[in-house]
């Protein structure tokens, strides 16, 4: 997992960061996909979007190191009485926007992502297997997608997300 800090409602961003290097991810502690997830480069740019989110009503922050490398997401089935946990093919995200995946509501999933189903390089394997493995010591007992993403290229992934599938809403009328 990158390095990450939690930066509770109210809190500068700066005070949390332990001299970290930039540069860092800021994102919400409760996202919608990509969505006010940003790459900041000093801490100046850390401060204000921190503030842009505040402004939005999204108080809690994650601030975590910049991954660097190829970034995918990994659907992990829940078990039934015969199978154990187990995952979808390994989706490799691309066109990603100053080092962010688009967010899904402005550019389809389709149009940025494939399946990897064709590649001998052994990390694809071993992060559907720590997916999985995720999946299994958080009892999930519906999907779950996973987001991954290398340190750096030619390097292993790094799980840094976990998003419970189906989401579920609420419907006004």
């Amino acid at each position: 997992m990158p390095e990450a800090w939690f930066i509770p409602p109210g809190a500068n961003p700066i005070n949390h960061l332990e001299n970290s290097a930039f540069p860092v991810v800021a994102k919400p502690s409760r996202g919608r996909d990509s969505y006010g997830v940003k790459v900041c480069s000093n801490r100046d740019e850390l401060s204000s979007h921190v503030q842009a989110l505040r402004s939005q009503g999204l108080d809690a922050i994650i601030v975590e190191e910049f991954l660097a490398g190829e970034e995918a997401t990994v659907t992990v089935m829940p078990p039934t009485a015969d199978r154990d946990y187990w995952s979808l093919p390994v989706v490799s995200r691309l066109n990603h926007a100053n080092g962010i995946a688009p967010y899904n509501g402005a550019v389809a999933v389709t149009s940025n992502s494939r399946a990897v189903t064709d590649s001998d390089d052994p990390t694809y394997q071993t992060v559907a297997k720590e997916c999985e493995a995720a999946a299994r010591f958080l009892g999930v007992t519906a999907p779950v997608r996973i987001d991954v993403r290398r340190f750096k290229p030619g390097t292993a992934f790094a799980l840094f997300d976990v998003n419970m599938k189906p989401v579920s809403c609420l419907v006004y009328y």
